[in-house]
């Protein structure tokens, strides 16, 4: 092993010269300084024996190492968490075989947390009176994990509000065109094929459409954000109301690479009413439908006027949760028994609804009149 001189360079071995042995074995302290300076780097050398490592006073600091004197290399590997010490076993194997290495560990505080430390390391191989093994740098690079944590975090968060307050999230090209809306088509029962292009305003009530797409087109035009009500007609066959918003997402030019937007169920009456309640029509004489038995679409439709849950009407009716689900799911007749039947059918009645058995048509809902809530 070389001998360390008391100015801390390493002399070479087998009588190297004197233009050899006045090599410094340490990078000069002028360019070490002004690295530190930099940043909150440090700089460190492994010597030619593979067993010591000399660092700068940042180096010895990133790993709580005791400054001013040489540490062995174990000294170094017990200051790198365990978790990490391979990737570091790693490293050394590198620059014991003349190669350039690099990683990121990470080293545990007093206080319990951990520094990320970018090791750097490049290993010369000079010729046999080279007077040291491999020279780095070592960086912290903690505020740049944390960063990362952070933004992982923020979209565990962002995907989890998404989920439990959005239908449907999509996103379409810059010209209107599907690109990714799964959600959608659980939503509307529409195929992957059937949404191509503007195939998806199809799932749009035909009254709705126009405002949709000049809404649409308004916004395109402007570069701006897009917010807007419409009713989808579901895949159940109920329409039901949604508010649909969407943003721009730029390129560094400054051109729309793609749209990204959300649709959210409206609660409740939605602010496109018209202005003036329409003339009442004529009314049929009343016919007596109480014997009328509703079907499992009414039921779902009723719950989604009046903004009811299940355990809502559950707790209207005195007809369990399970009883409602199944009675919503199962198209089989008759599925609960006719007291339960008919303890939703008043729960519901007495919410505003009213059940409409018109000839010639399907069974439907309406809002009924004089409604007690």
């Amino acid at each position: 092993m070389a001998p360390v001189k008391g100015d801390g360079t390493m002399t070479a071995r087998n009588g190297a010269s004197r233009e050899n042995r006045q090599r410094p074995g340490w990078p000069p302290c002028e360019v070490a300084s002004l690295v530190e300076d930099a940043g909150w780097v440090g700089v460190w050398v492994l010597g030619p024996d593979g067993h010591r490592v000399r660092g700068s006073s940042a180096f010895n600091a990133l790993f709580g190492l005791a400054d001013g004197r040489d540490h062995a290399w174990e000294d170094l590997a017990s200051a790198v968490h365990p978790g990490d010490r391979t990737s570091f076993r790693e490293m050394e194997a590198s620059l014991r075989n003349g190669l350039s290495a690099e990683c990121e560990v990470r080293s545990p505080r007093g206080d319990g947390s951990c520094a990320w430390i970018e090791l750097r390391a490049a290993n010369p191989r000079f010729d046999g009176t080279a007077a040291f093994g491999a020279v780095g740098i070592a960086r912290d690079v903690t505020l740049r994990h944390m960063n990362q944590r952070s933004d992982l975090t923020g979209q565990a968060r962002l995907a989890a509000l998404i989920e439990a307050t959005a239908a449907v999230v999509w996103t379409v090209s810059p010209d209107g065109q599907a690109l990714d809306m799964p959600q959608w088509l659980t939503l509307t029962g529409q195929s992957h094929e059937d949404v191509q292009g503007r195939g998806w305003i199809d799932a749009i009530h035909p009254d709705d459409r126009g405002r949709v797409e000049a809404a649409w087109a308004t916004a395109v035009a402007h570069q701006a954000s897009y917010n807007t009500d419409y009713r989808v007609l579901c895949a159940d066959g109920v329409y039901r109301w949604y508010n649909a918003r969407g943003i721009p997402i730029l390129d560094p030019d400054g051109e729309i690479r793609e749209w990204v937007g959300v649709c959210l169920t409206v609660p409740g009456r939605n602010r496109y009413l018209p202005a003036t309640p329409p003339a009442p029509s004529p009314v049929a004489p009343a016919t007596d439908n109480s014997d009328r038995e509703i079907t499992a679409a009414q039921v779902r439709g009723a719950r989604s006027m009046l903004n009811w849950s299940a355990g809502e009407l559950a707790r209207r009716s005195g007809v369990s949760a399970s009883t409602i689900q199944r009675l919503e799911t199962d198209t089989r007749p008759n599925v609960p028994r006719p007291d339960n039947l008919a303890a939703i059918r008043a729960a519901l009645e007495t919410g505003g609804i009213e059940f409409t058995f018109e000839p010639d048509a399907m069974p439907g809902i309406r809002p009924a009149r004089n409604a007690r809530r």
